[in-house]
């Protein structure tokens, strides 16, 4: 008599994923992952694509900023203009330096006058240079209203005694860069009457350049 033989039923194979298949916890991981780097790129680039933003009509104008990029728009400090700004809407620029809400430096070159009535509108500036330019004592009027100044370099321009009257309202100067002016010696010992606490270098015209201003340059 033939032995009954029962056959053990083989369990189905699973079917095996192709490379375009996941599961649905897999999916999950995989969603969150880039969830996750998209926005650590939103949060680290934001910031510097604003810094970007706001330097970008500076740099048009062959001017360059400086700051911290990670802290965006408010990273921006100092800006500075090497090259001639004559052909430069000074409305359009002084409307570029106010959107910088941090701007506390301000470098000019070949100035004049009448561009600095702008400059009254940047009541944040803790330092003005204008070294070079053609700034007179009917462009310092424009200047009272910038009481947080703290240093002011007015090397080789066109200031004299009477442009003088118009810093002492400044009292928060530390240092006043008055080389090669017109300035005489009486002029000085008035406004440091009026300005205690403020360095002011004085070097008259006739004396050539002060080494003094190289090395401010240089250290800064």
């Amino acid at each position: 008599m033939a032995a009954l033989v029962t056959e053990t039923p083989q369990p189905a194979e699973k079917p095996k994923l192709r490379w375009y298949q996941y599961s649905l916890r897999s999916l999950m991981i995989f969603v969150a992952v880039v969830c996750f780097v998209m926005g650590w790129l939103g949060w680290y680039l934001r910031p510097r694509l604003a810094f970007t933003r706001a330097a970008a009509p500076i740099w048009q104008l062959d001017g360059s900023v400086y700051g911290n990029p990670n802290l965006g728009v408010k990273g921006i400090r100092g800006v500075y203009f090497w090259e001639n700004l004559s052909n430069a809407d000074p409305m359009t620029l002084i409307e570029h330096l106010e959107a910088l809400p941090n701007l506390e430096r301000l470098d000019l070159s070949d100035t004049q006058d009448a561009r600095l009535e702008h400059l009254k509108r940047l009541t944040e500036l803790k330092t003005l240079v204008l070294h070079g330019t053609q700034v007179t004592d009917a462009g310092l009027v424009h200047l009272k209203g910038l009481t947080k100044l703290e240093e002011l370099i007015l090397w080789h321009t066109g200031v004299t005694d009477a442009g003088l009257i118009h810093l002492k309202g400044l009292t928060n100067l530390e240092y006043l860069q008055l080389g090669c002016t017109q300035v005489s010696d009486d002029g000085v010992k008035q406004l440091r009457q009026a300005l205690p606490d403020c360095y002011i270098e004085y070097w008259p015209a006739a004396r050539g350049k002060s080494p003094m201003l190289d090395w401010y340059i240089s250290w800064d």
